[in-house]
């Protein structure tokens, strides 16, 4: 058996307790500052390798040398967005990018796309 349940009404808030407070503006009084223009992205620059070395003969690229330095968030956004343009895995390490196999050109097409200078071995 349920309870019965008791509609809202415009009466069922008469005990309002800002109703004594008096209001000096409004929302609409409240001058809002001019839009800023939307700044182009910034460009960063991107250093691009091939390693193998130690990986049991597997190729993995590795991105580093990120400038500005990108933090942990916005590496693994990066790496996320890489990962899934490219259809490979890969992994963050200290400063670096780990993309497997030899993906280097898809990968410097991605980020040219994302407004980075990407130099090294392409």
């Amino acid at each position: 058996m349920s309870k019965k349940k008791k509609k809202f009404t415009a009466d069922s808030f008469e005990n309002n307790p800002f109703a004594s407070l008096e209001v000096d503006c409004l929302a609409a009084d409240i001058e809002t500052p001019a839009i800023k223009e939307v700044s182009k992205p910034r460009k960063g620059l991107c250093r691009i390798r091939l390693e193998k070395k130690g990986r049991a003969g597997k190729k993995v690229t590795v991105l580093y040398g990120f400038e500005p330095t990108l933090e942990l968030t916005e590496m693994m956004d990066l790496l996320s967005q890489l990962k899934k343009k490219a259809g490979v895995g890969g992994t963050v390490r200290e400063d670096t990018l780990e993309i497997q196999g030899d993906t280097r050109q898809r990968t410097a097409d991605i980020l040219r796309e994302n407004n980075y200078q990407v130099k090294g071995e392409i």
